[in-house]
Protein backbone atom coordinates (compact mmCIF):
# COMPACT_ATOMS: atom_id res chain seq x y z
CA UNK A 1 0.00 0.00 0.00
CA UNK A 2 2.89 2.13 0.79
CA UNK A 3 4.34 1.69 -2.92
CA UNK A 4 1.21 2.53 -4.21
CA UNK A 5 0.73 5.45 -2.44
CA UNK A 6 4.23 6.43 -3.55
CA UNK A 7 3.53 5.50 -7.32
CA UNK A 8 0.45 8.00 -7.45
CA UNK A 9 2.21 10.87 -5.67
CA UNK A 10 4.49 10.46 -8.51
CA UNK A 11 2.06 10.28 -10.76
CA UNK A 12 0.67 13.17 -9.80
CA UNK A 13 3.75 15.14 -9.53
CA UNK A 14 3.81 14.45 -13.19
CA UNK A 15 7.51 12.71 -12.26
CA UNK A 16 6.08 8.90 -13.94
CA UNK A 17 3.96 7.75 -16.41
CA UNK A 18 1.65 5.53 -15.76
CA UNK A 19 0.70 2.62 -19.06
CA UNK A 20 -2.17 -0.30 -19.53
CA UNK A 21 -2.72 -2.53 -22.43
CA UNK A 22 -0.24 -0.07 -24.31
CA UNK A 23 -1.80 3.28 -23.56
CA UNK A 24 -0.70 5.87 -21.23
CA UNK A 25 -3.18 6.46 -18.13
CA UNK A 26 -4.87 9.77 -17.90
CA UNK A 27 -5.31 10.97 -13.77
CA UNK A 28 -9.36 10.17 -14.32
CA UNK A 29 -8.66 6.51 -15.65
CA UNK A 30 -5.64 5.12 -12.69
CA UNK A 31 -8.22 4.22 -10.07
CA UNK A 32 -9.78 1.85 -12.53
CA UNK A 33 -6.75 0.26 -13.35
CA UNK A 34 -4.77 0.03 -9.58
CA UNK A 35 -8.02 -0.99 -8.33
CA UNK A 36 -7.84 -4.91 -7.50
CA UNK A 37 -4.40 -6.87 -7.07
CA UNK A 38 -5.72 -8.84 -10.92
CA UNK A 39 -5.38 -5.47 -12.81
CA UNK A 40 -2.60 -3.70 -10.87
CA UNK A 41 -0.30 -5.97 -12.59
CA UNK A 42 -0.81 -5.07 -15.73
CA UNK A 43 -0.42 -1.63 -15.24
CA UNK A 44 3.92 -0.42 -16.03
CA UNK A 45 5.13 2.31 -14.69
CA UNK A 46 8.13 4.97 -16.96
CA UNK A 47 9.91 7.94 -16.25
CA UNK A 48 7.94 10.83 -18.07
CA UNK A 49 9.65 12.70 -20.81
CA UNK A 50 9.62 16.48 -20.35
CA UNK A 51 9.63 19.60 -22.45
CA UNK A 52 12.74 21.34 -22.43
CA UNK A 53 11.07 25.29 -20.53
CA UNK A 54 12.38 26.94 -24.39
CA UNK A 55 9.94 24.77 -26.39
CA UNK A 56 7.61 25.48 -23.88
CA UNK A 57 7.84 29.16 -24.18
CA UNK A 58 7.73 28.66 -27.63
CA UNK A 59 4.68 27.15 -27.22
CA UNK A 60 3.60 29.77 -25.52
CA UNK A 61 3.89 32.86 -27.33
CA UNK A 62 2.75 30.59 -30.33
CA UNK A 63 -0.56 30.47 -28.54
CA UNK A 64 -0.79 34.13 -27.21
CA UNK A 65 -0.36 34.78 -31.43
CA UNK A 66 -2.83 32.37 -32.25
CA UNK A 67 -5.12 32.73 -29.44
CA UNK A 68 -4.64 36.45 -28.61
CA UNK A 69 -4.42 35.08 -24.62
CA UNK A 70 -1.61 34.24 -22.36
CA UNK A 71 -1.11 30.39 -22.01
CA UNK A 72 -0.71 28.90 -18.65
CA UNK A 73 2.78 27.97 -17.97
CA UNK A 74 2.93 24.36 -16.98
CA UNK A 75 3.25 21.91 -19.52
CA UNK A 76 0.39 19.91 -18.59
CA UNK A 77 -1.81 23.04 -18.15
CA UNK A 78 -0.40 24.69 -21.09
CA UNK A 79 -1.49 21.06 -22.96
CA UNK A 80 -5.01 21.13 -21.72
CA UNK A 81 -5.31 24.45 -22.82
CA UNK A 82 -3.93 24.26 -26.31
CA UNK A 83 -6.28 21.31 -26.88
CA UNK A 84 -9.21 22.93 -25.32
CA UNK A 85 -8.68 25.61 -28.26
CA UNK A 86 -7.50 23.01 -30.62
CA UNK A 87 -10.78 21.15 -30.19
CA UNK A 88 -13.35 24.48 -30.05
CA UNK A 89 -11.74 25.07 -33.82
CA UNK A 90 -12.35 21.69 -35.20
CA UNK A 91 -16.33 22.16 -34.15
CA UNK A 92 -16.13 25.51 -35.49
CA UNK A 93 -14.63 23.44 -38.59
CA UNK A 94 -17.08 21.35 -38.66
CA UNK A 95 -20.25 23.47 -38.77
CA UNK A 96 -18.43 25.60 -41.12
CA UNK A 97 -17.32 21.95 -43.70
CA UNK A 98 -20.53 21.78 -43.20
CA UNK A 99 -21.71 24.73 -45.16
CA UNK A 100 -19.08 24.59 -47.73
CA UNK A 101 -20.20 21.04 -48.96
CA UNK A 102 -23.36 22.72 -49.93
CA UNK A 103 -21.47 24.41 -52.56
CA UNK A 104 -23.07 27.66 -51.67
CA UNK A 105 -20.07 29.21 -49.59
CA UNK A 106 -16.41 29.00 -50.60
CA UNK A 107 -13.23 28.04 -48.36
CA UNK A 108 -13.60 24.11 -48.31
CA UNK A 109 -10.31 23.40 -49.49
CA UNK A 110 -8.87 25.82 -46.38
CA UNK A 111 -11.25 24.12 -43.97
CA UNK A 112 -10.10 20.58 -44.86
CA UNK A 113 -7.17 21.46 -44.88
CA UNK A 114 -7.32 23.11 -41.44
CA UNK A 115 -9.43 20.45 -40.16
CA UNK A 116 -6.58 17.69 -41.07
CA UNK A 117 -3.74 19.38 -38.92
CA UNK A 118 -6.09 20.23 -36.12
CA UNK A 119 -7.16 16.10 -35.97
CA UNK A 120 -3.32 15.18 -35.37
CA UNK A 121 -2.83 17.67 -33.00
CA UNK A 122 -5.78 16.51 -31.17
CA UNK A 123 -5.36 12.62 -31.48
CA UNK A 124 -1.99 13.05 -30.17
CA UNK A 125 -3.04 12.85 -26.00
CA UNK A 126 0.86 12.66 -24.83
CA UNK A 127 1.98 16.25 -23.81
CA UNK A 128 5.58 15.73 -24.71
CA UNK A 129 4.47 14.61 -28.16
CA UNK A 130 1.86 16.99 -28.43
CA UNK A 131 4.05 20.01 -27.86
CA UNK A 132 6.90 18.95 -29.59
CA UNK A 133 4.58 18.65 -32.84
CA UNK A 134 3.84 21.97 -32.26
CA UNK A 135 7.45 22.98 -31.84
CA UNK A 136 7.66 21.42 -35.15
CA UNK A 137 4.98 22.84 -37.34
CA UNK A 138 5.51 26.60 -35.77
CA UNK A 139 5.70 28.02 -38.73
CA UNK A 140 2.59 25.85 -40.89
CA UNK A 141 0.37 26.85 -37.76
CA UNK A 142 1.11 30.78 -37.73
CA UNK A 143 -0.29 30.50 -41.55
CA UNK A 144 -2.97 27.99 -41.09
CA UNK A 145 -4.17 30.57 -37.55
CA UNK A 146 -4.23 33.56 -40.34
CA UNK A 147 -6.50 31.20 -42.26
CA UNK A 148 -8.49 30.17 -39.64
CA UNK A 149 -9.30 33.93 -38.87
CA UNK A 150 -10.51 34.45 -42.16
CA UNK A 151 -12.72 31.87 -42.60
CA UNK A 152 -14.06 32.91 -38.87
CA UNK A 153 -14.12 36.64 -40.18
CA UNK A 154 -16.52 35.16 -43.20
CA UNK A 155 -18.67 33.03 -41.63
CA UNK A 156 -19.29 34.74 -38.28
CA UNK A 157 -19.65 38.40 -39.70
CA UNK A 158 -20.05 38.26 -43.54
CA UNK A 159 -21.92 35.21 -44.41
CA UNK A 160 -24.99 37.52 -44.40
CA UNK A 161 -23.94 39.52 -46.82
CA UNK A 162 -22.91 36.54 -49.09
CA UNK A 163 -26.08 35.36 -48.68
CA UNK A 164 -27.52 38.49 -49.76
CA UNK A 165 -25.61 38.92 -52.69
CA UNK A 166 -26.46 35.32 -53.70
CA UNK A 167 -30.09 35.62 -53.35
CA UNK A 168 -29.88 38.84 -55.46
CA UNK A 169 -27.99 37.55 -58.36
Amino acid sequence: ADTLLLVCRLFKAGQIELHANGAKLLPGEVFSQIDGSTKLNRVSVSRRKTVDKTDIQSVRTLARDLFGKVAPEGEDDLHAWLRERFNAQSSELAKWAALAATGSYPGATDIADLQGVLNKLIANRDSFAFLNQIVGLKADLVDLGERYTRLETFFDKQKPQWDALRLAY
